[in-house]
């Protein structure tokens, strides 16, 4: 049987590290990075050393908009995964500096992660802000909100736990609209300030404050997994 290999979501390139974010990674690294078990699946309750909402995000950039969610909110632990070096040391550093305790951070594949390591219903909420919107048509194959990443999501969210992705982008916000709405497990949701996990405070990204700057119109698409 042929394998279908699933483009990548993300584009291979290096980043030069200072030399303070390379002893920050050496030195802390330990306290709030996660590697893969040898076998799945993650073990959120040892992770932790508690049983809470978990949130993921997905390419979470410099990290300063989950860090101020992760200290904002105690009563819920987070799980950051990205796939580039400069920003899991920016986001390592803001979370060293502010001593937290419910903050884990993670290297990959973010797809691969979620298809195969994460647990079966055991996330409250995934959230996917501002991800690359691959514009050229060519290139949006490569765009992660796809049918395999959206199966990923429906088998490890909780029931009733929320997907939410933004984008500045009106033809990606379009993509995933009538994904979406082609997809059984998931149905339109709006927040509505309930207790937590729903009420979680968005803080605004690097990249949805660029897009303002740029004039651009911010989506929101709040989705929630059927389910009792």
């Amino acid at each position: 049987m042929k394998l279908i290999k699933i483009p990548r979501s993300y584009a291979v390139r290096s980043s030069r590290l200072s030399e303070a974010q390379e002893r920050l990674l050496r030195q802390q690294w330990h306290a709030y990075g996660t590697s893969l078990p040898e076998l799945p699946p993650l073990d959120f309750d040892n992770l932790f050393n508690r049983r809470t909402p978990r949130v993921i995000e997905i390419g979470f950039g410099n990290g300063a908009s989950l860090v101020e969610m992760a200290n904002n909110h105690p009563g819920q632990d987070f799980l950051g995964i990205e796939v580039y070096r400069k920003g899991l040391a920016q986001c390592l550093g803001l979370a060293v500096e502010h001593k937290l305790t419910n903050l884990r951070l993670m290297s990959g594949d973010a797809l691969e992660i979620l298809r195969f390591w994460i647990p079966d219903r055991s996330v409250a909420r995934i959230q996917v802000l501002f991800p690359d919107p691959w514009p050229k048509a060519r290139h949006r194959k490569r765009r992660l909100i796809r049918d395999e990443f959206l199966l990923a999501c429906a088998r490890t969210l909780e029931p009733r736990g929320i997907l939410h992705v933004a984008t500045d982008w009106d033809d990606y916000a379009d993509h995933i609209t009538k994904l979406l709405a082609e997809h059984e497990a998931f149905r339109p949701w709006t927040p509505t300030g309930n207790p937590e996990p729903e009420g979680v405070t968005q803080p605004r990204t690097r990249y949805e404050n660029r897009g303002i700057r740029l004039g651009h119109r911010i989506h929101d698409l709040y989705y929630r997994l059927d389910g009792n």
